[in-house]
């Protein structure tokens, strides 16, 4: 059996400063936008980003596309930023 794993690129560590805190719904969606403009800059995968947010506008995880170069059907930026969430939370429902 196969192992598997999906990861986030290399710049990826760096590409948001920890704790972030977006007090505005254009500002969050802007983080989004941001995160897949350096994914295609960076040639790292399509120009997807998502983000997982708290309720007080704190970052909890991110995620970028990594579907071609993961090889991956799954690895879309919503699905990255969704699992990203739950291992550091360390539970399933974020």
């Amino acid at each position: 059996m196969p192992d598997i794993h999906i990861t986030l690129p290399d710049w990826f560590d760096s590409a948001i400063p920890m704790p972030t805190i977006c007090d505005s719904d254009e500002s969050r969606i802007a983080l989004a936008i941001e995160l897949s403009r350096q994914n295609v800059l960076h040639g790292t995968g399509g120009p997807f980003g998502a983000v997982v947010f708290d309720d007080a506008g704190r970052v909890v995880a991110a995620g970028v596309n990594r579907v071609m170069p993961q090889h991956c059907s799954v690895a879309h930026a919503e699905m990255m930023a969704y699992m990203a969430a739950q291992a550091r939370l360390g539970r399933a429902r974020i």
